[in-house]
């Protein structure tokens, strides 16, 4: 097709991409240029402001590393992430869910440990935490032998993979649930913390006016043949940014009950004050997957 104005650009893709064979992706690339092309149309996109916008995209690619996902990150930062989770995810977005985003610092090679294990693989000061998952399927129902995947940042606000400090997957483990659907583990009450900002994120937060902070969280990600993935996060309620999160990451439903003790526990050892969390998680029937990882590496030490 002879391009003869711009209205014509838009035909000639769509009659382009309605030519690709699979009927989702053709679905995808059509909706996609219908709406980009409407979106620069609407907001009459300069020239310059293209060029900085392929920059700015260009920026993400260079500053994704193997211990940095900037793309992910950005995702975030725009709501896709936490839209795309919601969608598919109670009932197709119908209804609420325990389901929340992956983030950028899940790593797929977690180790093994048994219940009741500390998470902490190097000192690391701070609160300390007991833990109690119970899994269950819509029918209330035990779910046994589910591998659990558990992370999360220190009490400093950092994952191990952004501090060359921490040891080699410090705060991050992998469980089986029991007969009884059931673990559990110790470990530190982890702080809120900053995103980082050197980057497209960066421009994005501070021409927005807001801070960078994630609440405080924990991370599962519970995967069962026969049963959809569940990745989620619990948020702690005492986290003065949680109406406030920059990754728009907070759902009612998975702000978590964290009960604080302040006599000293015998049972596990801990010092006053300490914190406790019993969770239950209920698993969909649906397609059991891992992701791709965001990271595979870790921040070399200056």
């Amino acid at each position: 097709m002879i391009i003869e104005n711009q209205a014509m650009v838009t035909d000639a893709v769509e009659e382009a991409f309605s030519r690709v064979e699979d009927p989702r992706l053709r679905e995808i690339l059509l909706a996609l240029v219908k709406h980009l092309h409407g979106f620069v149309r609407e907001v009459r996109l300069t020239e310059r402001e293209f060029g900085e916008a392929v920059r700015l995209i260009a920026a993400m690619g260079q500053k994704t590393t193997a211990s940095h996902n900037e793309v992910m990150l950005m995702a975030g930062s725009l709501g896709v992430s936490p839209l795309v989770c919601l969608l598919n995810n109670g009932n197709q977005g119908a209804s609420e869910t325990q389901a929340n985003m992956l983030g950028p610092f899940w790593r797929d090679d977690q180790p093994m440990c048994a219940s009741g294990s500390s998470l902490l693989r190097s000192p690391t000061p701070g609160e300390e935490l007991f833990v109690s998952v119970s899994l269950e399927d819509t029918n209330g129902d035990p779910v046994a032998g589910a591998e659990v995947d558990v992370w999360h940042s220190s009490p400093e606000g950092l994952y191990e993979n952004q501090d060359a400090k921490q040891a080699e997957m410090n705060l991050r483990g992998r469980f089986v649930s029991d007969e009884n659907g059931r673990f559990n583990f110790r470990s530190v009450k982890p702080a809120g913390y900053p995103i980082p900002i050197d980057g497209p994120v960066g421009d994005l937060v501070r021409a927005t006016r807001r801070h960078n902070f994630r609440p405080a969280h924990l991370h599962f990600m519970v995967f069962k043949t026969g049963l959809k993935t569940l990745i989620t996060q619990v948020y702690s309620p005492d986290d003065p940014n949680i109406d406030s999160d920059v990754q728009f990451g907070v759902t009612r439903a998975l702000i978590g009950n964290y009960v604080r003790h302040d006599t000293p526990s015998a049972e596990h050892g801990f010092k006053a004050p300490w914190y406790s969390l019993d969770q239950r998680f209920v698993l969909e029937a649906g397609e059991a997957r891992r992701p791709i990882a965001p990271i595979r590496g870790k921040v070399p030490a200056a």
